[in-house]
């Protein structure tokens, strides 16, 4: 497996923790090589090289078309959001296309999206061949179910649920009549050790945290995880002083 930070072409990096301060330097002193942008682009997307991307939307629609350019406030002014980051040229070039909703809501999934930024057009195999892509699953991972975006009706549909979430909650927090495969599962709860992997290896600081909680939580916890940070990275200089 090859893990990369494509904005900065890392190549192959060593699995590191989620921090905010030293993330650029340990993936840059890891990585076995580097590439710039248009390197990557050329030998890894449009090779079909990719197998997954994992890509965070605002808003997302019943034909699994992404917003992340700007939304409309009740009072019809615009929230501008950060943009597509070039998901619009690759959309279709990696084989598994993952889109998460970290909060599942009428205002997030929604029946048309006010801007399409990206989306995903090649989903059959006859389709996407002739490109040099490879076929994979479409999905939609939200806190209360996962969507896999169907190849003949080209929508959304629930083939998971989140553990004791019933399907008329997903109903009443989807902007768009919702529908359910015949073989619709509900995911089993993670066990104590896939919990402590995530909230002590890979996200020791809880940087993830911040997507699930409301605007006027959100200043508190990033003082937080900054406090964090700071005494991270005050240990690591520590270590490399002692060391020599």
């Amino acid at each position: 497996m090859i893990i990369a930070t494509m904005s900065c072409g890392h190549l192959d990096i060593a699995p590191s923790p989620m921090i905010l301060s030293l993330i650029e330097s340990l993936d840059c002193e890891t990585a076995v090589a580097h590439a710039g942008g248009d390197d990557t682009y050329s030998t890894y997307y449009q090779a079909g090289a990719v197998t997954h991307e994992i890509v965070g939307a605002a808003q997302v629609d019943r034909r699994g078309r992404v917003n992340t350019i700007a939304l409309r406030k009740r009072d019809g002014g615009l929230i501008r959001l950060p943009g597509q980051g070039g998901m619009a040229d690759v959309a279709n070039m990696h084989r598994d296309y993952l889109l998460y909703v970290p909060r599942h809501s009428v205002q997030s999934l929604v029946d048309d999206v006010e801007i399409a930024s990206s989306a995903r057009g090649l989903l059959t195999q006859n389709e996407r061949e002739p490109m040099g892509y490879r076929t994979g699953e479409a999905l939609v991972f939200t806190d209360l179910c996962v969507f896999r975006l169907d190849r003949s009706s080209r929508e959304l549909i629930v083939i998971e649920t989140m553990p004791d979430i019933t399907q008329q909650q997903i109903r009443d927090a989807t902007g768009f009549p919702v529908s359910f495969d015949a073989d619709c599962r509900q995911i089993p709860l993670p066990s104590n050790d896939t919990l402590d992997v995530l909230r002590n290896r890979i996200d020791p600081l809880g940087l993830r945290r911040l997507e699930f909680v409301s605007a006027k939580e959100r200043g508190a916890l990033i003082a937080e995880i900054l406090a964090a940070d700071r005494i991270m990275v005050e240990r690591c200089i520590a270590a490399q002083t002692a060391g020599g």
